[in-house]
């Protein structure tokens, strides 16, 4: 779940200490009141909240109508609109019938009359009532095909569609993934789409452009196209848009008609992200700046099904391999021996849902040839490194899900350790 923007790197046990303190986002505890960002190019959404989550904005095409995410009083879509002054209104709570779950984000079809969005884990859609742009409908559930008990299938946040509906792209928990549509209510997954880790992409109103952020390089507008819509996107990236070097960015939204992109500025705190516009063209070919040429195959292959439905395919990948990027791109870590044969490879899926109250689910995968009955162990550190929760896997891969003990809000960081080293490090929130 892409709530807070982190910095991806290999953090292994006997180095954490000093990869801790390279990395000031996890090593310090910032007040989020001193928070400020600045740029001269953004634009701050004037109604940006101290201290509470202002995230997953939507605008629609022509730039007059803005919904977004904000925990203000518990994660629920606000809704404000552009002012003949060309102002945005104070943001409004909007209403849907019936409905009284957490709402991570939303997207509103190109007629401007469906909402769809993810609560839970879950995908719902509802209607504009007598054409209310905050007042809507009961909700109905849309339900994804072909899932089984893959949890990184399942659309968590930051959906767009194609303006025909027949495709639909959604942040899963560590990737976008892309879907088909079958019906009103039923959408089918297609495949895992990211070449890495935590992107987060957008289609363009015709579909032909997928714009997309990455952690490696937070200050970086991307994006893949397309011939037809029914085509698979090509293997070559392009630079769209390079900010300031300092600024981490993510959760972009296009207003097309209007050349303006929205966006979420973070420093990996969910209380302090922000909300910004900037004006752009999108027709200016001197924006293209083509990446590179070479690319590279990623093979993601499904998890064994919990379940006796018969597993998902593996899915084969041509992903282009951007040459500026400085890390590697998989959050895993791969140990060899003298020979170079490897002797165990331990990879670990974004834990959601982040933030959290008490309960977290991540999948996670050892392969191993020693014949040693040696099995993970879950590992839970606050901001000073001491351990608050630790608890052994019961097996060396799966989806696990960890009770958390009672916590004190802030910020946590979760890895397995197998053998004496560690997995790569994720960082949670916890909210009590």
């Amino acid at each position: 779940m892409q709530l807070i923007r982190r910095n991806l790197g290999l953090l292994f046990y006997s180095a954490c200490t000093l990869a801790m303190a390279q990395d000031t986002t996890i090593s310090e505890t910032i007040d989020c009141n001193k928070v400020e960002y600045h740029s001269n190019e953004l634009i701050r959404f004037e109604y940006n909240k101290k201290c509470f989550a202002d995230a997953y904005p939507f605008i629609t095409s022509d730039g007059q109508d803005l919904y977004y995410t904000s925990n203000l009083n518990g994660e629920w879509i606000y809704y404000s609109k552009k002012t003949k002054t060309d102002q945005w209104s104070e943001p409004v709570r909007i209403n849907i019938d019936g409905f009284t779950n957490s709402i991570m984000s939303c997207y509103l079809s190109a007629d401007l009359k469906t909402l769809f969005f993810t609560s839970e884990s879950a995908l719902y859609k509802c209607e504009s009532v007598d054409g209310s742009k905050t007042h809507f409908s009961q909700v109905e559930t849309v339900n994804i095909q072909g899932k089984l008990d893959y949890s990184n299938t399942i659309p968590f946040s930051y959906l767009s569609f194609s303006a025909d509906g027949s495709q639909m792209f959604a942040y899963c928990s560590s990737s976008t993934a892309r879907y088909k549509r079958i019906d009103d209510n039923n959408y089918e997954f297609v495949s895992l789409s990211s070449g890495h880790q935590n992107e987060m992409g957008v289609l363009s109103k015709n579909g032909l452009r997928y714009y997309f952020t990455i952690d490696e390089e937070p200050n970086i507008i991307f994006y893949k196209e397309r011939s037809n819509i029914n085509d698979a996107f090509p293997n070559t990236y392009y630079m769209f848009k390079t900010f300031e070097s300092h600024l981490d960015i993510g959760q972009i939204r296009l207003a097309e008609k209007a050349n303006q992109i929205v966006l979420v500025l973070s420093n990996n705190n969910w209380e302090n992200n922000e909300i910004y516009f900037f004006n752009t063209d999108f027709n200016d070919s001197t924006l293209k700046v083509k990446l590179v040429e070479t690319v590279t195959e990623v093979v993601r292959e499904m998890p064994p099904p919990t379940s006796t439905v018969s597993p998902l395919p593996v899915i084969v990948e041509t992903i282009p391999m951007p040459a500026l990027l400085k890390t590697p791109l998989s959050q895993n870590l791969n140990i060899h021996n003298q020979s170079g044969v490897s002797l165990y490879k331990v990879e670990v899926g974004t834990p959601y849902p982040n933030p959290t109250k008490s309960t977290i689910h991540f999948s996670y995968t050892i392969n191993t040839i020693d014949e040693n009955n040696t099995l993970p162990q879950f590992v839970l550190t606050d901001n000073m490194g001491q351990i608050v929760h630790q608890e052994n896997l019961n097996q060396l891969c799966g989806e696990a899900t960890i009770e958390l003990p009672e916590l004190a809000s802030g910020a946590y960081f979760l890895r397995i350790d197998f053998k004496g080293i560690s997995s790569p490090i994720n960082k949670i929130m916890v909210l009590n």
